[in-house]
């Protein structure tokens, strides 16, 4: 192993501690309750709002497993799944009743 193979492990190896949990899910949070906050659903249809906060909420979950594809499949899924839920938690617990944004 080069150093340069060994710089690039290490640095594989912290990449998804650093996206999945923290990274990805505040980002995708602040886009979903800016969208709930400043744009009126009420006027879009029903497929479209579904599919906007769909999107919000799978993008960063798949570039959180992508980010940890070299680990294996359960590894890079439980990450999605990590992603999502800690955005979800951030988007309700502190966008929606810290914060007091959101609809209403």
């Amino acid at each position: 192993m080069t150093t340069a193979e060994g710089a690039r492990d290490a640095r594989r190896g912290w990449v998804p501690w650093l996206l999945a949990p923290l990274v990805l899910p505040a980002l995708g949070a602040a886009a979903v309750v800016a969208l709930v906050e400043g744009v009126d659903l009420d006027s879009w249809a029903v497929w479209q709002a579904a599919v906007v906060l769909g999107a919000l909420f799978v993008v960063p979950a798949g570039l959180a497993a992508f980010a940890a594809r070299k680990f294996g499949v359960a590894e890079a899924i439980a990450w999605a799944l990590a992603c999502v839920g800690v955005e979800l938690a951030l988007v309700f617990g502190v966008g929606f009743l810290a914060l007091g944004l959101g609809p209403g």
